[in-house]
C-alpha cells in the first residue's frame, strides 16, 4: 500500500545484494543482461562490498522494474527472489530475528529494527483472538509491489528454515493485481490469497508463534539486537542532518 511522503528513503547495501544473488540463483542470463544497469547505477558486485552501505530507494525500484522488464514480466519471479533470500540480506536484524527462542519472538523484532534493512515500508504486527496479521505497508509515494511481494516470502520462506518446519499461513493479502501464475503463488504461500488488497498482510495463527527456532543463541541475539539498535540510531542520525541541510 502506499502512503506518506518519500523523505530521504534507503535500504541496505545487503539487501540490494541479497536480490542480486537471487537473481544469479534463479537466472545467470538475467543477471547478465542487467550488466550495464547495474554499472550506470552504482549497484555493482564492487559499490556493494559493504553491507551496512545505504542505497536510495529509488535505485532499488528501478532495479526491479529493470529485472521485471528484462524477465518479460515474469512476476513470480520476485517471490522466488524473496524466497532466496537469507538472514544476511536483512543485516543485523535478520540474524536478530532467526536466533530468537519463538518464531513469535522473531516476528516482534521485524517492526523494531526493519529500517536497518528497508526504511520505505513499515511493519505492524496485531494481534487478536487465536489469530495475528503481519502487514507491511510502503511510506513512499513511489511504490512498487514487486519489493512487497519479495519481502512477503522472504517472511514465509525464513520462517519454515528456522523452524524446519512447512508452516502454512491462513491467509495472504496482497496489494497487486492478480498474477497470470497464480499457482506459483499458491506454492509458496499456500491456497487462500487476496489481491488489489489495501495492505499486504500475512494472517497466521497461534500455534505458529510457539514455534521453536532451531537456531535459538540468546548470546548471538542479544548482540544483534544491540547492532541493530545502533545501526538503526546512526541512520536516524544520518535522515534529521539530511534533513536540516536540505
Amino acid at each position: 500500500m502506499k502512503s506518506g511522503h518519500s523523505g530521504q528513503h534507503s535500504v541496505s547495501a545487503a539487501f540490494v545484494m541479497g536480490i542480486l544473488k537471487a537473481v544469479q540463483q534463479l537466472d545467470s542470463l538475467l543477471l547478465e543482461k542487467l550488466g550495464a544497469h547495474l554499472q550506470s547505477s552504482g549497484l555493482d558486485t564492487g559499490s556493494l562490498q559493504d553491507p551496512v552501505q545505504r542505497i536510495p530507494h529509488s535505485k532499488l525500484l528501478e532495479l526491479l522494474e529493470r529485472i521485471n522488464l528484462l524477465s518479460d514480466e515474469k512476476r513470480e519471479l520476485f517471490i522466488e527472489i524473496g524466497c532466496k533470500l537469507t538472514p544476511a540480506s536483512f543485516s543485523a536484524l535478520g540474524y536478530a530475528a532467526t536466533s530468537c527462542k519463538t518464531l513469535g519472538k522473531a516476528i516482534e523484532v521485524i517492526p523494531i529494527y526493519e529500517k536497518v534493512a528497508v526504511t520505505l515500508g513499515q511493519t505492524c504486527l496485531k494481534k487478536y483472538g487465536g489469530q495475528h496479521e503481519l502487514s507491511w505497508s510502503c511510506n513512499s509515494e513511489h511504490y512498487s509491489y514487486f519489493l512487497e511481494e519479495i519481502i512477503l516470502a522472504a517472511w514465509i520462506q525464513l520462517a519454515r528454515t528456522i523452524t524446519n518446519t512447512q508452516l502454512q499461513a491462513e491467509k495472504v493479502l496482497f496489494s497487486g493485481p492478480e498474477p497470470k501464475n497464480i499457482q506459483k503463488f499458491k506454492k509458496i504461500f499456500g491456497e487462500k490469497l487476496a489481491f488489489n488488497q489495501i495492505k499486504a498482510t500475512i494472517i497466521f495463527s497461534q500455534k505458529i508463534v510457539k514455534m521453536e527456532i532451531i537456531q535459538f543463541d540468546p548470546f548471538i541475539n542479544d548482540l544483534m539486537k544491540q547492532q541493530a539498535a545502533q545501526l538503526q540510531e546512526s541512520l536516524s542520525q544520518t535522515e534529521s542532518l539530511s534533513q536540516v541541510v536540505t
